[in-house]
């Protein structure tokens, strides 16, 4: 046989059958296009607060080579101050006067990604924009103006580099907007831009039959997707080889996986990872989340290849699907050649995957029997063990040097450890590998060096501890513009800023208008929440609180009062109809109008009791100083240290047990310093 790049033959071995299978190299071979994770719906959010050396302990699991996960992608959220899952991720432009380019965490996760994996491949992709940004008209030129101001950001202003790929907006349709790609590529080009290339149209389920006929028919718009390609999420068995070998483009899975990371979801994860390329020539799977770093009620617990959700303890959690990751990630690097014909089904289940670098010849072989089931998409149920032989060619063969081929294992019982002699027997003179694969595990096989399970034990994981009450902060903690420490937005945009009025720094609520068109998903009014759901009984939460009268913004603002306020009792619950998953609920707040002219005590949106302010409580730089105590079922609202109202909650009553605090505001500039929450 005449092997003109790298040549493999398989033979697999079974009580029932011999496969053998050829691979020749030849033009119609696919590159893999890089494994990875997605931060996105503020998924990362309380990473960016924890303290060192876990934080970078975290990072190190994540993305570096050849030590945990490894990832070779990292794909992150362009905010858009709405809603996006778990959170509010901040626009780089509130409005279309307003830039800032340190505005939020992603590109702060970017540079930690790129410092410990130079050649890591990025991604974006916006899940909302700014109502202003084309008077709510996503597919604009106003939004193509918005998109490249973020790459610019990442570019000069950050240690990132040129971003890889940018998408259009996710699991919303691209609405044939054939013109808008055609726009968002020239003006990527002309901005300086050419190198990032677009992934479309990261719809939800499969893919999106409605791009067929343009790309048939519309050599310009095949053109402007040259160097990208169709991504979709969960597709989980949809085929479209015609991508590839008629369009030229990438086939990947641009968000997958989104299940909580127990075995089950660490098994779902590694074959999705080998079976996405077996069952549609996928050459790249990406997981949202990246990182599961919001507090442990937020909608879709669980769902990241880690845990950290604890940062005040530095506690976090090392999942299985880490190593399930690696069993890819540390045996193969961007650009090796999947070996199309070197990968398929088991005859007792499972699959296997083949993957050559085409420079040096060295091979890494993913056998996987794994059984959980994704969210998603189902697993196998069950596989059965068997013995697999497998021959490989001369080429090949000359790689296959005893000492040189690793074997690495991941089971329910043990995670990514190296097979011992015995285990695995080869025959030089042959050129054959056998071994037992199990059911419900992974093992990979390669010529590559440097594999190790990564760990710490000098600076071990600290236990876990609870949010300890008081908590006080003055809002000085990190730079301008960053997002607060603990506090994570619902609605709304909060960031830390110059206050307008006292001097010094402040928590500022940015957003006047939300989307409506230019939304994800409906948004509710700005609250950002701190801390564990408290089961306490007697507690209190003030703040200094400054509403001015700014103005609600266009005529496109939601109805409602200019107000701010701080809450008690603040969670997320079931809808009443059951269609909807979790929405938040505001628990109890205390809240005071603009000029603190006014206030109000509210259970969950509805006015309890309501007054004028008489005291003249409002100090000289405007701020006016809010707490709300609840004691023995005793909800009691201060404003400048006046009582303004009370009212007694039954102790059944469940709006009154468990929860968060949070900051509250209307659809209006709100400032908020000197916030602390403490047991009484």
């Amino acid at each position: 046989m005449l092997c003109l790049t790298s040549c493999l033959i398989l033979a697999l071995t079974t009580s029932s059958s011999v496969l053998k299978v050829n691979y020749n190299g030849l033009p119609q071979k696919l590159i893999y296009d890089g494994h990875g994770a997605l931060s996105a719906g503020a998924s990362s959010r309380l990473l960016f607060d924890y303290e060192e050396p876990y934080r970078s302990q975290i990072l190190d699991y994540l993305f570096l080579p050849k030590f945990g996960a490894s990832l070779h992608m990292i794909k992150v959220e362009i905010g858009g101050d709405s809603q996006s899952t778990d959170g509010i991720e901040g626009s780089h432009m509130h409005n279309r006067d307003d830039l800032d380019c340190n505005r939020g965490y992603e590109w702060w996760l970017l540079e930690e990604a790129r410092a410990r994996n130079p050649k890591i491949v990025t991604s974006v992709l916006s899940w909302a924009v700014p109502l202003w940004v084309g008077n709510d008209n996503f597919y604009s030129q106003d939004n193509i103006d918005y998109q490249i101001k973020w790459l610019e950001c990442s570019k000069l202003h950050h240690s990132i580099g040129n971003i890889d790929y940018i998408g259009l907006w996710n699991e919303r349709s691209w609405e044939n907007s054939t013109d808008y790609v055609k726009n968002l590529r020239s003006s990527m080009d002309a901005a300086g831009f050419k190198q990032t290339f677009i992934i479309l149209p990261d719809s939800f389920g499969g893919y999106d039959d409605t791009l067929t006929p343009f790309l048939d028919e519309d050599a310009e718009f095949r053109s402007a997707l040259k160097g990208g390609g169709v991504g979709t999420h969960y597709p989980c068995d949809d085929p479209h080889p015609e991508v590839q070998q008629e369009y030229g483009l990438k086939y990947v899975s641009s968000e997958d996986w989104s299940t909580v990371s127990d075995w089950a979801g660490a098994g779902c994860w590694g074959r999705i990872l080998s079976q996405n390329f077996v069952r549609m020539k996928m050459t790249s799977t990406i997981a949202w989340s990246l990182i599961w770093s919001v507090y442990e009620d937020f909608p879709y617990f669980g769902n990241g290849l880690m845990y950290a959700m604890k940062p005040w303890s530095g506690f976090y959690e090392v999942n299985d699907a880490i190593w399930t990751s690696a069993h890819h990630t540390q045996f193969s690097e961007v650009g090796w050649e999947f070996v199309d014909n070197g990968s398929g089904y088991l005859s007792e289940g499972g699959s296997y995957v083949s993957m050559v670098d085409p420079k040096t010849n060295d091979f890494s072989i993913i056998i996987e029997k794994l059984h959980g089931d994704c969210l998603r998409c189902p697993g196998p149920g069950s596989t059965e063990g068997e013995v697999v032989t497998i021959k490989l060619s001369a080429k090949l063969a000359r790689n296959l040097v005893v000492g040189t081929l690793s074997a690495w294992r991941t089971t329910s019982k043990t995670s990514f450890a190296q097979l011992q002699d015995g285990e695995v027997q080869i025959q030089i003179h042959d050129a054959t590998i056998t071994l037992e694969i199990e059911p419900d595990t992974i093992t990979t096989l390669s010529t590559t060096t440097g594999a190790q399970k990564g760990s710490f034990d000098s600076a071990p994981i600290p236990p876990d501890s609870p949010f300890s009450l008081p908590y006080k902060s003055d809002f000085e903690e990190f730079y301008n513009r960053s997002v607060p420490k603990y506090f994570a937005d619902n609605g709304g945009s909060f960031e830390l800023a110059p206050s307008s009025s006292s001097g010094g720094q402040v928590l500022f609520q940015a957003v006047l208008d939300p989307p409506v068109n230019n939304a994800w998903v409906p948004d509710c009014e700005p609250i950002t929440v701190i801390g564990e759901n408290s089961t306490l009984w007697n507690e209190k939460v003030a703040v200094r609180a400054l509403v001015k009268v700014w103005g609600r913004g266009s005529d496109n603002a939601k109805g409602g009062k200019e107000y701010g306020g701080v809450c008690l009792h603040v969670k997320f619950q079931d809808d009443a109809d059951g269609q909807n998953g979790l929405t938040m609920q505001r628990g109890h707040c205390l809240r005071v109008g603009a000029g603190g002219e006014s206030w109000e005590i509210t259970q969950w949106d509805r006015v309890l009791l309501s007054g004028g302010n008489d005291s003249g409580s409002g100090r000289e730089d405007g701020f006016d100083e809010l707490e709300l105590r609840f004691k023995e079922g005793n909800l009691v609202g201060l404003v400048g240290g006046e009582e303004v109202g009370q009212v007694m909650i039954e102790p059944d009553d469940e709006k009154a047990r468990g929860g968060k605090a949070a900051l509250v505001s209307g659809w209006n500039h709100a400032e908020f310093d000197d916030f602390s929450v403490m047991t009484i």
